[in-house]
């Protein structure tokens, strides 16, 4: 039996989602589709096909439920099918009749553009209009059933914030639309699962969700199988069994079939370069190497594809185009909330935002990226793009697994974010005349300017996060702010220097001090050692001197002692011959013996002086009648003698006449007539007053 093959440019559609005429090479999904189908089949006129980015979402609807309704699965309503595929985008009641209007049967009067406007305005405030309208135009429709497909359906939550009157005038459209029973519309939405919960910002979105939810089933072994061998079989081809098993089970849960999609079709066209009918091991291994990182030794992944073949694309870009690939693909995402999602431009935006003069390299870079082969930018190299063309990425995995991509993602973040807050200050400045940047914020802003001047068009770009932005008076505000912080900066390097010579000029006299301290202390030093050497000769004199000194008062205490003594024994001498003379009364008289005794009493008192004192006073007293003589005491002066008689009585006598005082002065005041002054009794040596009794 002959085998028959399709003569086909490539087996698989790379990463772009397949579209109706593909439907021969959509395998793997018939459950899925047969499954979607018998919702419709149950009245269930709203379909909200769920799933994670990657699932194959668009595909189920495009290849999978499409060619089967014009096939006539859906028997209640036949074959007979209109088909609307639109995306919300940033109009999306504007996108809507624009669709519907490339059928002719849309159009009134043959004026395209008024029929949009009139469709598009009751639209905006009846929600039963399409329904109207489509009913009004039975007759042209033949019977036919319309399926509104909506496609990304998680950019009308984006929308909504910019225009929420008319995003909830396109929820109410759609969910009354498909609840008219009398008139055959039905409606699919697909949508990432991640926004699911984003439904609830629509009265009656999530009702209507509940009752049509199909969530998109992950592929089992079998059916990955189905997907990457039956298209190959179709054009008489294959594949290395052992691939095609490494394959299925190198598979990630994250963008898996559109990462399959893509690295299939590049190994296919590869082989078929290389003159081969046959997919290998090698042609993997080329097409999913490991990126050059440095990190040491990586296997081929599948997800290795997509940034190699981006990558590659981008480094056989010119400069000039690689600075506006750079600004072009940020553009077409939009990330909140931690989310990237898709944001499509027309051609005339992304020209406004690289410049005019850029129009050739824009096109040259959209171009690069949506070639055959390639399928990284939407529309199809196929479709001829005029300036409201929309461009668009083919899919989400696309900035998910480029990793320049995602590195220009970040980068447009902070850019974007930095905008926001250097305007911010420029509000105010403007209102308080304060708020100027300082030196660490104007470092942060220089280089957020020099940043964006990667830009083509820096202020184009500006704009489309702030789109009353006054670009200019940014830039003069941050220029002087800058200004400012030089003039501050000036003058504190002038203090800085000022206190610097200042400084300088402490430093040396200190270091002159220094020096005239250091020669001080060594002259110090050099006196210290004379002094030092002085004190010890001085203290060695002094030694000398007190040990001479020493010896000389020892020799004059000896020599006052033998003085002493010899005096002594000189009074002795002298009183021993006064007493020898005084004993002699043969040879002096009473009184002289009492002087003489009393004399050598004075000089020298020694026993034999007091024995001859004694003996003298005996006869005194038996002369004069003195009594009980108990001893004598001379006065400081030795003049005058103290008696002292019986123990009590006090005789003065004076030592020179051996008289007593008293009868000495009555003879005198007799002689004079009057009594003696005191000085004159001083004189004579008398004494004021008679003895008395002590």
């Amino acid at each position: 039996m002959k085998r028959i093959t399709l003569s086909l440019s490539a087996p698989y559609v790379g990463l772009r989602p397949f579209e109706e005429e593909e439907a021969l090479l959509f395998f793997g999904r018939e459950t899925h589709v047969h499954d979607v189908l018998a919702k419709l089949g149950h009245q269930q006129r709203f379909i909200a096909v769920i799933g994670a980015s990657g699932s194959g979402k668009s595909s189920l609807i495009r290849a999978g439920l499409i060619p089967a309704l014009h096939r006539g699965s859906l028997a209640s309503v036949g074959y007979r099918w209109q088909v609307c595929i639109t995306k919300p985008g940033d109009a999306p009641l504007q996108h809507l009749v624009e669709k519907l209007t490339d059928d002719e049967r849309w159009i009134d009067g043959g004026d395209r553009a008024a029929s949009m406007a009139s469709l598009r305005a009751q639209f905006t405030v009846n929600p039963l209009a399409l329904a109207e309208q489509f009913q009004r135009r039975a007759a042209l429709f033949g019977g036919e059933a319309l399926l509104l497909v909506i496609d990304q359906f998680e950019e009308i939550f984006r929308y909504r914030q910019q225009n929420i009157d008319e995003a909830e005038a396109f929820i109410k459209l759609l969910l009354r639309s498909a609840s008219e029973e009398d008139v055959p519309i039905y409606v699919v939405i697909t949508m990432r699962s991640d926004f699911l919960g984003n439904c609830v910002t629509f009265f009656g979105l999530p009702e209507a969700i509940n009752g049509g939810l199909y969530l998109t089933p992950r592929l089992r072994p079998e059916q990955l199988k189905s997907i990457i061998a039956s298209p190959l079989a179709l054009i008489g081809s294959d594949m290395d069994p052992v691939l095609v098993n490494r394959l299925i089970n190198t598979l990630e849960s994250d963008d898996e079939l559109p990462i399959l999609e893509h690295a299939l079709l590049r190994m296919w066209n590869h082989a078929k370069d290389n003159g081969r009918n046959r997919i290998e091991a090698q042609d993997f291994a080329l097409i999913c190497k490991p990126p050059a990182t440095g990190e040491g030794e990586a296997m081929p992944k599948l997800a290795f594809a997509i940034d190699n073949h981006a990558s590659e694309i981008y480094n056989q870009l010119t400069p000039q185009q690689r600075q506006i690939a750079q600004q072009l693909f940020p553009a077409l995402v939009e990330r909140r909330e931690s989310r990237d999602v898709r944001r499509p431009q027309t051609l005339q935006q992304l020209i406004e935002l690289t410049g005019e003069s850029n129009k050739d390299d824009v096109l040259a870079v959209i171009n690069a990226y949506r070639k055959g082969g390639t399928g990284f930018l939407l529309p199809p190299m196929a479709e001829k793009i005029m300036q409201s063309t929309l461009i668009d990425i083919s899919h989400e995995s696309l900035f998910r697994q480029w990793r320049l991509y995602q590195q220009w993602l970040e980068e447009e973040t902070l850019d974007a974010a930095e905008l926001k807050e250097w305007y911010y200050r420029l509000g105010r400045h403007q209102q308080t005349g304060a708020g100027w940047l300082d030196d660490n914020e104007c470092h942060r802003a220089l280089q957020w300017l020099n940043r964006i001047n990667r830009y083509p068009a820096p202020q184009r770009w500006a704009t489309r996060y702030l789109e009353r932005l006054d670009f200019q008076a940014l830039k003069l505000f941050i220029q002087e702010s800058q200004q400012r912080v030089q003039e501050k900066q000036q003058a504190e390097t002038k203090r800085l220097e000022a206190e610097a010579a200042l400084q300088r000029q402490l430093a040396e006299q200190a270091e002159q001090q220094k020096l005239q301290a250091e020669m001080f202390a060594r002259s110090s030093r050099k006196k210290s050692i004379w002094a030092i050497g002085a004190a010890m000769i001085a203290m060695l004199f002094s030694i000398i001197s007190w040990m001479l000194w020493n010896q000389a008062e020892q020799e004059k205490n000896r020599a006052d002692h033998a003085r002493k003594h010899a005096e002594q024994l000189a009074h002795a001498a002298h009183a021993n011959a006064l007493i020898a003379t005084a004993e002699n009364l043969d040879l002096v008289t009473l009184d002289q013996s009492i002087l003489l005794s009393l004399a050598a009493y004075q000089i020298d008192p020694n026993e034999k002086v007091e024995k001859q004192l004694r003996s003298v006073f005996a006869a005194l007293t038996f002369q004069t009648g003195l009594r009980n003589i108990d001893g004598t005491r001379f006065s400081p002066d030795g003049k005058t003698v103290s008696i002292i008689s019986e123990g009590k009585t006090v005789h003065l006598w004076s030592r020179d006449v051996c008289r007593p005082i008293d009868e000495i002065a009555a003879e005198l005041k007799r002689r004079v007539g009057r009594d003696l002054t005191d000085e004159e009794r001083r004189r004579f040596g008398v004494a004021d007053r008679v003895a008395q009794e002590q």
